[in-house]
């Protein structure tokens, strides 16, 4: 149950997945870029030596969580939006009186939707599918703020 903040609504399940999409492909554009700085900076310094397959893959994978922790917590307490949700007019908020998030709350909610994408959307898809809606959780609600009528 949500407490009701004046002039929001529930952000809808299109915006919710679109915003997801949009801050994945974002996670990986981070990873890619990373490995391509690693390989540029490995080129210069030995000449034309590859780094090693498991640096390379070190490296994007810190260079996606890195990209992904400065989307889902630092913007996300600086602006109330990660690109993606900026993208399709969402915000994120306190529940409990449409405030800032805080910082254990973005850090949750970064977790947590990690932690959903790639361990229940799997499992989820391998067992046939699942009708439940994503929740808000972390004490956070994702709105899509009402247009201001002048």
């Amino acid at each position: 149950m949500s407490v009701a903040v004046h002039g929001v609504r529930s952000a809808s399940l299109k915006r919710r997945y679109a915003s997801a999409l949009i801050d994945g492909a974002l996670f990986v554009v981070c990873g890619l870029g990373a490995g391509c700085v690693l390989l540029i900076s490995q080129a210069a310094r030995a000449g034309t030596a590859l780094p090693p397959a498991h640096a390379l893959g070190a490296g994007v994978l810190a260079g996606g969580i890195a990209g992904s922790f400065l989307n889902h917590v630092a913007l996300v307490m600086l602006v109330r939006r990660s690109v993606g949700k900026a993208l399709v007019g969402t915000a994120v908020v306190r529940r409990s009186d449409g405030g800032r998030p805080r910082l254990h709350q973005a850090v949750g909610r970064w977790l947590g939707g990690f932690l959903y994408g790639v361990v229940v959307v799997p499992f989820a898809f391998v067992m046939g599918g699942s009708e439940a809606e994503p929740q808000d959780f972390a004490g956070l609600r994702i709105i899509h703020p009402a247009k201001q009528t002048t």
